[in-house]
């Protein structure tokens, strides 16, 4: 899925922020397959990200939780690009 380019005013397209989420996600999963169990992790996050997870995905948070034994808080970071995130 695709949106309209905001900058080029459609002569472009970029990815939806769905689309955006759904790719991103499971870079996250992987990152967190490396850490150590039962410590809480921050997962930083671009704005929009952040506001689509939390709205929408919320459920996948949760189900990343008990797969992995963690507390994950997610933190907006204005920094980071569409597709970047930290984990602290």
């Amino acid at each position: 899925m695709s949106e309209q380019c905001t900058t080029c005013k459609g002569l472009g397209v970029v990815r939806s922020m769905q689309t955006q989420c759904y790719t991103l996600l499971p870079k996250i999963k992987r990152e967190l397959k490396k850490q150590s169990k039962g410590k809480d992790i921050t997962i930083f996050l671009n704005p929009e990200i952040f506001d689509y997870i939390t709205n929408i995905e919320y459920n996948t948070i949760l189900t990343l939780e008990k797969e992995y034994g963690f507390k994950i808080t997610l933190a907006s970071d204005e920094k980071l690009g569409v597709m970047q995130f930290n984990i602290a």
